[in-house]
């Protein structure tokens, strides 16, 4: 499933734990914000080049972004 929105934030969990979590959370219209699972590469990537505008390509099934692309 693809969805095109806005970063609002991204976070993580568990950093003291061996395998830490992530999540996005994307603003997709006026008031729907939805929260995903994103990997530590991802999550190191939002944080280095900033929020804004994207295409979030998720598995549905496990709410996990496989891709996420500036547009």
């Amino acid at each position: 499933m693809k969805l095109l929105g806005r970063i609002v934030t991204v976070e993580s969990h568990n950093t003291s734990h061996p395998d830490p979590t992530f999540s996005l959370e994307l603003h997709v219209a006026r008031h729907d914000i939805r929260l995903f699972r994103i990997t530590q590469e991802q999550f190191d990537e939002v944080k280095a080049r900033g929020f804004g505008k994207v295409e979030l390509e998720v598995n549905p099934n496990s709410g996990l972004v496989l891709s996420i692309t500036r547009t």
